[in-house]
């Protein structure tokens, strides 16, 4: 691979990586708290991740963060959705850290 080819994909790649860097941070303090004591701040802020997540084509996490943010589903539908989302983001950082393992 030449050097503008593996520039070119470490300025694709490094939104994502920033991205599920964040959204790491923000599932340890949501774990922190727990889903009762995480307050206004805390919520906002991970819908904010979630949006970012949607513009860089990751729709379905933003749509499973509707579901940790809404008060009026059992604690289980909303615990189940975060657990989605926490799988979601090790398994992408997992294939993200492979990815760069395999550039020369």
């Amino acid at each position: 691979m030449s050097n503008s080819s593996k520039a070119s994909n470490e300025s694709t790649t490094a939104p994502l990586r920033h991205w599920l860097a964040q959204g790491q941070v923000w599932l340890a303090d949501m774990q922190a708290a727990g889903l009762a004591g995480a307050g206004m701040p805390l919520l906002a802020a991970g819908r904010a991740w979630a949006d970012e997540g949607a513009l860089l084509g990751w729709g379905a996490l933003a749509r499973q963060m509707d579901g940790v943010l809404d008060p009026q589903l059992p604690p289980a539908e909303r615990a189940a959705a975060l657990l989605d989302i926490a799988v979601w983001v090790m398994t992408a950082q997992r294939l993200q850290a492979g990815a760069d393992q395999s550039l020369p």
